[in-house]
Parts: structure tokens; sequence; C-alpha cells
């Protein structure tokens, strides 16, 4: 993808080669000299073109990500415990404490812990927001105060 950024990258590297400073070449395109030398450096490594494009910032790896298969059992026992709770028509838990001791039964091979399983069930869409649930059951008055807060 060629930006005007990109372009200005390529101007620096042919100001530099035709004899100026690293800080002239700045001075000339209106950047600052950190810049210049960070970009002329980048192009000197392999002379590459390539080089000049932007990189992206994702992580290579990320190793507290949790594996696919687990995510899966979370969800998985997220929605059983809901239709345990929904069938025996009384007070059911369904929170992570309760993820993690049915996954716990289940002897899957990376227990995660109660702030992944959350984060999890908020990925997925399957926890509601604090205030709604609050809203649904609090009183008039207390009502009243959630909403002059927010």
């Amino acid at each position: 993808m060629k930006t005007q950024e990109y372009e200005l990258r390529k101007a620096l590297v042919h100001l530099v080669r035709s004899g100026r400073s690293v800080r002239q070449a700045a001075k000339e395109l209106g950047r600052s000299r950190a810049w210049a030398e960070k970009w002329w450096y980048r192009f000197q490594q392999n002379q590459n073109w390539d080089d000049l494009q932007d990189q992206s910032r994702v992580p290579k790896n990320q190793p507290t990500k949790l594996p696919t298969s687990v995510r899966e059992s979370i969800r998985q026992a997220r929605s059983e415990l809901e239709a345990d709770a929904h069938e025996q028509d009384s007070l059911g838990y369904i929170g992570a404490y309760a993820i993690q001791a049915h996954l716990r039964k289940e002897q899957i091979e990376v227990l995660p812990s109660i702030g992944s399983i959350e984060r999890e069930l908020r990925a997925a869409a399957m926890v509601q927001p604090v205030k709604s649930i609050l809203m649904s059951r609090c009183s008039t008055h207390i009502c009243t105060l959630l909403n002059r807060i927010n």
C-alpha cells in the first residue's frame, strides 16, 4: 500500500543518498530528526524499499490467550449450567466460579482463571452488563440515583 507517508519516507532516502544529512533531510520534509533517523536506519539495514512500509503492531504470539478448546469448554459449561438452572426453576449458579468448578470436574487440560472465564463470557456476549441487571431489579429510588450517575 503506497501512502503519502510512504512517499515521504522514500523522499527521505533519496535526499540522504543525494548527500544531505539526515537532519537536513528531516528539516526539508518538515519532520523530526528522530523520525528521519528511524526510517533511514530501517532502510539501511537491508537496503530494501519494503522496509519503509508500516509494520504490523499485532503481537507475533499471545502466550496468555486461552486455547480454542478451553474457550469452547467455557461456553459449553455456561450453556449447560444455564439450562440446568432454568429446568430446576430455582437458584442456579452460572457464574465464573460455577463454570470453573464444572470444568474442574470435566478435567480439562488447562483450568482457566476466574478472570479468564469472565473475559471469555463477555467476549461471547453470554453475560448481562451489571447496569442492566441492577436496573431490572432495583427499587424506584435506587434506579433514579443510578440514572443520575450516568
